[in-house]
C-alpha cells in the first residue's frame, strides 16, 4: 500500500514531467525479477492504473481508464 500512496501523493507537475516520474519509479521496482501488480493513479487521466511488468530496468503500467500503455520513457496508445 505504501507504494500505491506514494503515486497518488506525487506533486502538481506538468503531464509530461508526472508520467517521466511515474515511469522512473515503476521501472525501479521489482520483487526478485517476478511482475509485480500495483494499482495506482493514472498521472495522465487520474483513472486507476496497474503496473503489469515490472524489472529493475524496465517497468510498463497500463491505465484501466485511458487504457494507455505506460513504460519508461514513452507512451503507447
Amino acid at each position: 500500500m505504501a507504494a500505491v500512496k506514494y503515486f497518488d501523493d506525487l506533486p502538481d507537475d506538468s503531464e509530461e514531467e508526472l508520467f517521466h516520474r511515474t515511469a522512473d519509479i515503476i521501472a525501479r521496482m521489482s520483487y526478485h525479477g517476478q511482475p509485480i501488480h500495483v494499482r495506482f493513479t493514472c498521472p495522465l487521466c487520474h483513472g486507476t492504473a496497474e503496473i503489469i511488468r515490472s524489472s529493475p530496468m524496465r517497468g510498463v503500467a497500463r491505465c484501466m481508464t485511458c487504457r494507455i500503455v505506460m513504460a519508461r520513457g514513452r507512451i503507447e496508445e
